[in-house]
């Protein structure tokens, strides 16, 4: 009984990257990539959602945001009538935050791909893979938080509201930056997750 009481005073002894078992780290990084998946489609649905939200029945989604601009004779990517007395309050279409989802998504699978193929795959993770991969992620919620301010702090010409769209296109964004930063995290973040969980 002394023996186990004096096992258990002992601290538990400090995991080093080394010793992680690629297992462990490529189911990690396989649930980080599922997660940041998921983020990204929560972004396109959003698109598709009202953005703005005018008094009355008068709603305007991201992708309408995009058409209007573009029958207009806009870019399609950005709203360049912002500072006129046409201006939506919105500056980043939803055409161009769905090419930012989809870019998450391809590098997510990415991701998984080089996961799922354990030692080369795992290693490759740990190089200039990670960097890109985070930063399409910040991307993407940046983009749509851009618009959410503009909207919520914006001098408009006639009442308006943020609608669910503009806040499921941030949930998403923000969803897949934790997914991406879990599934690219280097081999010594994943053992102090392990050695947390000890």
């Amino acid at each position: 009984m002394a023996k186990h009481a004096a096992r258990a005073g002992r601290p538990t002894p400090a995991v080093t990257a080394a010793e992680v078992p690629d297992a462990s780290i490529a189911r990690s990084r396989g649930i980080g990539a599922v997660v940041a998946i998921a983020g990204a489609l929560l972004m396109i649905a959003g698109i598709f959602l009202p953005w703005l939200e005018y008094t009355g029945p008068r709603r305007i989604s991201g992708w309408r945001v995009y058409q209007d601009h573009v029958d207009s004779g806009g870019n399609g990517f950005v709203v360049t009538r912002m500072f006129s007395a046409e201006a939506t309050s919105i500056l980043i279409t939803g055409f161009t935050l769905l090419i930012a989802a989809i870019l998450v998504i391809l590098a997510a699978l990415w991701v998984l791909g080089l996961a799922r193929k354990g030692g080369l795959g795992l290693r490759r993770l740990e190089g200039p893979v990670a960097f890109p991969a985070i930063q399409l992620a910040n991307l993407a919620l940046g983009l749509a938080i851009i618009d959410l301010v503009m909207v919520m702090a914006g001098d408009h010409a006639e009442p308006v509201q943020a609608g669910p769209g503009l806040y499921a296109v941030v949930a998403g964004g923000l969803l897949a930056c934790i997914g991406m930063f879990t599934a690219v995290r280097t081999r010594r973040g994943a053992a102090a997750a392990v050695q947390s969980e000890h």
